[in-house]
């Protein structure tokens, strides 16, 4: 018999599942038994494997100095509240066709106004772990029903107020594990107990360059080109140190700290570079993760450039809620990082009269991931020609033996995926032409005589030399 709760909290145990369930939901679909669950209990998170709940509810006080106020347990009520996703309060646990169902009611036993020892200790089975729902937190609350020891046939629920008349505002409702009483409040608690399903985080796409106005990249080939796969390439600027990235991330659980382990592995050398970055619990479902790559290894003060090649990135999430870590997303693979600081071969001409033929040699000489065909299908074979007559051309794709109708300079450029190229030039000198005024170089002819001397300039022609008929008149 009693009148006030002991200021005590309640004393239970319970094991149950930790881990991944449920991903981008609706807010009424339900877990799958295969799925995990933890819980928490002030500022604490367990995990050992079972799905019953042992449970001490708090005695009520003797009071001998007020029989008036002084009561037994009858009854206790044990029900899960549920703050479903989207929601902002807790309600009473409603399965799927809308029942109670996991609403318990027990009969306290009791004897000449006292109840039995251990008689509010019961053993609660929460049920499949099917029975709840994705993105939903849940407490377990607790209510008495009492009579007075002065009349027993009276039933009330008790409150925290004196008179134990009335119930409080939740309809005498308080929280297990939460000795106070807290109201059922509009966020989950971090005191007291509370469980649901662990929301691995979703990483939603691939990496991207933080600020679309760096420069340390030179480009980009998407995802699905030839090998490529399902990762987009980012291709270096040869002359970059170092770039930021972003990468996009759902985050259900507000209480989460995530932290990345970010991998940089090259192909070729399978050495892996190590990037560590996280994101602080925040309220926001919607996080960017931020990450900075190097291209110079620094270890042992050496400074160098990293080798040339495919890089592969993968990121692993470490999801750590109130200081337990739980592991997320393992090495996903959210982009590729192409380093190529070398050039291409040079251009080799061939010409033949006014025809010039431009081999392009392949640019073997690079690690082997870099002759994927992926990034040698982005090579680019170019020209152009700066003619005497007409001046100098655009580029061009260079793709069979070119026809060349006037003198000038052939310039061949070969350029590899990262904007890396090398040059070769000849000179053209077309057979056909015989006209001496369109090209070549100033020819002066003199003549020596005692009174006078003579100077004449002639053009050359670049193809049939000078034209001797221009000394004719030399006697």
């Amino acid at each position: 018999m009693c009148n006030i709760f002991k200021r005590v909290c309640s004393i239970f145990t319970l094991t149950m599942f930790l881990g991944a369930a449920c991903m981008n939901v609706a807010a009424d679909e339900f877990l799958n038994d295969s799925d995990k669950m933890y819980y928490t209990y002030h500022g604490s998170i367990a995990d050992t494997g079972e799905t019953t709940l042992t449970v001490r509810l708090p005695d009520l006080e003797n009071s001998v100095k007020n029989t008036q106020l002084n009561y037994v347990i009858v009854g206790v009520e044990l029900a899960i509240f549920e703050k479903k996703a989207g929601e902002s309060t807790y309600a009473i646990y409603k399965d799927a066709d809308g029942k109670e169902s996991k609403r318990y009611y027990y009969t306290v036993p009791h004897e000449d106004g006292r109840n039995y020892a251990d008689s509010l200790t019961y053993t609660i089975d929460i049920g499949n772990i099917s029975d709840y729902r994705c993105n939903a937190i849940y407490k377990i609350a607790f209510r008495y029903y009492v009579s007075p020891i002065y009349d027993m046939s009276q039933t009330v629920i008790v409150d925290r107020s004196v008179s134990y008349s009335i119930k409080n505002n939740k309809d005498g409702w308080y929280l297990l594990g939460e000795g106070d009483g807290y109201s059922l409040s509009t966020t989950p608690s971090t005191e007291g107990f509370s469980f649901s399903a662990n929301m691995l985080c979703e990483i939603l796409d691939n990496m991207f360059v933080n600020n679309i106005n760096d420069s340390s990249i030179y480009g980009s080939i998407a995802a699905s080109t030839g090998e490529l796969g399902a990762s987009t390439a980012f291709i270096v600027a040869p002359t970059a140190y170092s770039t930021v990235w972003g990468l996009n991330v759902k985050e259900y659980d507000a209480l989460d700290t995530l932290y990345f382990t970010i991998k940089m592995q090259n192909q070729d050398t399978k050495e892996i570079y190590t990037i560590e970055a996280n994101s602080p619990a925040s309220s926001e479902t919607m996080r960017k993760m931020t990450f900075l790559t190097n291209y110079i290894d620094s270890s042992g003060g050496a400074h160098e450039n990293l080798p040339d090649g495919v890089y592969d990135v993968t990121a692993s999430v470490t999801e750590n809620k109130l200081g337990y870590d739980i592991e997320g997303v393992q090495d996903k693979l959210v982009g590729r990082i192409v380093i190529k600081r070398s050039k291409p071969p040079e251009p080799v001409i061939s010409v033949n009269g006014g025809e010039a033929a431009i081999n392009y040699p392949a640019d073997s000489a690079i690690a082997s991931s870099l002759r994927a065909t992926w990034l040698q299908s982005e090579y680019q074979k170019a020209y152009r020609f700066n003619s005497d007559s007409t001046g100098i051309s655009a580029w061009n794709a260079y793709s069979d033996v070119l026809t060349l109708r006037t003198t000038g300079l052939l310039t061949a450029r070969h350029i590899d995926f990262a904007g890396n190229y090398s040059e070769a030039t000849a000179r053209i000198r077309n057979s056909s032409n015989t006209d001496i005024s369109e090209g070549g170089l100033m020819v002066f002819a003199q003549e020596n005589r005692s009174a006078d001397v003579y100077f004449i300039g002639i053009r050359r022609s670049s193809n049939g030399g000078v034209d001797a008929s221009c000394l004719d008149f030399v006697n």
